[in-house]
């Protein structure tokens, strides 16, 4: 690794971290006139392009708090990569630079690094969670179900009566009490769900799924559901569904997360 290819790293760590002209300018020196950036999100090609990219606040946003590793060649790239803490949705990016014979920066490979594992917590829903399964319909974002029917073939299914029953428990009022997924789990109940409300929230349930035919479950369940699913069954002919969580992970404003029952 030659000294130019190392100083070359520290104008780009320097331009992510504190974008401006001066920093964009010092790291413009080292790349060639049709320096190439191949990137997952700002692919760019000539000086210009590329620094303009690089030096996007929005990247220097993301990468705030960062870990950054000493610079290591591997293969014909000197590369740098920024670790980002557990919790964040991306683990962090590995920028590599590749040089030409005059030692000019010909091309910048930006790669994304996976997250970090994020610790299990006992599983009890967030009130983000709450307020992403009461949104759902509003944003267009209803839960989707995935159960096995009695051949063995997974089957997928919108229920936009999904709610929050419990700390640790989602049900949904089921309008055909001898439909798929009613037999289904009388045979098997493990269900997965995945319902994302907002940009950037995503969720995924994994747990063991039942009909309640008690009265209180059945007032319960139905009440909450959204109008528009009530008015499909005004003679409240379905049965409620209770969902016995057995782990969630997702995304939401505050970062990843990972709830398992103890």
């Amino acid at each position: 690794m030659s000294d130019t290819q190392t100083s070359a790293v520290t104008a780009l760590k320097t331009l992510l971290t504190d974008p401006g002209d001066s920093n964009s300018a010092a790291f413009g020196e080292y790349l060639a006139e049709g320096v190439v950036l191949k990137s997952p999100f700002m692919p760019a090609e000539g000086r210009e392009g590329v620094l303009a990219a690089i030096g996007n606040p929005m990247i220097s946003g993301f990468i705030a708090g960062a870990e950054w590793s000493e610079p290591s060649e591997e293969g014909d790239a000197v590369t740098v990569k920024a670790s980002l803490p557990p919790g964040r949705p991306l683990g962090g990016f590995a920028f590599g630079l590749v040089s030409g014979g005059d030692g000019k920066v010909i091309r910048i490979e930006q790669d994304m690094l996976p997250p970090a594992p994020v610790e299990l917590a006992p599983l009890k829903l967030t009130e983000e969670i709450r307020t992403s399964m009461e949104n759902a319909i509003p944003d267009q974002k209803v839960a989707l179900i995935a159960y096995v029917d009695a051949e063995g073939q997974p089957r997928l299914s919108y229920r936009g009566s999904t709610q929050v029953y419990s700390d640790d428990q989602l049900a949904m009022w089921i309008r055909d009490p001898n439909g798929g997924l009613v037999r289904a789990i009388a045979a098997n109940p493990r269900v997965t769900l995945m319902q994302g409300s907002t940009p950037g929230m995503m969720y995924e349930f994994q747990g063991r799924a039942r009909v309640d035919s008690s009265e209180e479950a059945r007032e319960r369940v139905y009440s909450g559901s959204a109008q528009a699913e009530q008015n499909q069954d005004w003679r409240r002919r379905g049965v409620a569904v209770i969902i016995d969580l057995d782990r969630v992970d997702g995304l939401g404003m505050a970062g990843r997360l990972s709830l398992a029952r103890q």
